[in-house]
């Protein structure tokens, strides 16, 4: 299955196009596939819009690499987005894309941001890709992965996933609250971390990234799941959010307030 630019046009059909076809400026307009085709133009390619084209099927089976590349190149001729239909038959779409960041709307309820990160590693570029899937009551969860990019010995670009745990230690859930700023007025009492994990029975947490930056940021989501009491017992011990910033050789978390 394709789209865009993998489709053929006979050549007395190219003949009558010419030079009056264009591409629209708008995701909301998308130009035909042919249309596309006779326009495109050759652009450098950044590391993160290759290694979107080169991850796995098994890490990101809902867009075929033929799909991801008429995204990519409609996107770096016109500055906008080519709303696609996945192979689920829904909407993707890439809503930004930057020299070193590219966050992709994969569903209603996911995404995929994919950042490159700074590396000295002689012949590779690191890239970290986070996949967020959003659940019931709008509680998001994130998958963090690693992948180096590079050349093999027949010289073409291959993705290789690198054990994320070498460049990122997933935080503890306690982590993320800070048990002197508990309130005895609003909780009635003072909790302890183990009434709190006690509260607490699973964590999620969602991580953003901006592009030209090198601070990845957690948020915990578990308490959209809380009943309001619960949450209220809760919420004045949380840390609004968890830091980290990139070293060079890995994240390393920043200090907490």
């Amino acid at each position: 299955m394709s789209f865009g630019f993998h489709i053929l046009l006979p050549m007395m059909l190219v003949a009558l196009i010419g030079m009056a076809a264009s591409i629209p400026s708008s995701a909301e307009s998308v130009a035909a596939p042919e249309e596309q085709a006779v326009e495109a133009k050759d652009t450098a390619t950044s590391v993160v819009a290759e290694a979107f084209e080169l991850i796995p099927d098994r890490d990101l089976d809902i867009l075929t690499p033929s799909m991801r590349s008429d995204m990519i190149i409609y996107m770096q001729q016109t500055d906008s987005a080519y709303h696609i239909r996945n192979i689920y038959a829904g909407q993707s779409w890439i809503e930004r894309m930057t020299e070193d960041y590219l966050r992709v709307h994969l569903t209603d309820v996911s995404d995929i941001q994919i950042k490159e990160l700074p590396y000295s590693k002689k012949g590779q570029k690191l890239v970290m890709t986070i996949y967020t899937v959003a659940g019931e009551a709008d509680t998001a969860d994130s998958t963090i992965k690693f992948y180096t990019l590079g050349p093999n010995r027949n010289d073409s670009t291959v993705l290789t996933e690198v054990p994320a745990k070498k460049f990122f230690d997933l935080p503890n859930p306690k982590d993320f609250y800070d048990i002197k700023a508990g309130d005895e007025r609003t909780t009635g009492r003072h909790l302890s971390m183990d009434d709190i994990m006690e509260e607490m029975p699973f964590h999620t947490v969602a991580y953003t990234i901006e592009p030209g930056k090198n601070v990845l940021t957690g948020h915990l989501t578990i308490s959209n799941y809380l009943t309001l009491e619960t949450r209220r017992k809760i919420e004045p011990y949380l840390r609004p959010e968890l830091q980290w910033a990139w070293d060079g050789k890995k994240w390393r978390k920043c200090a907490t307030k």
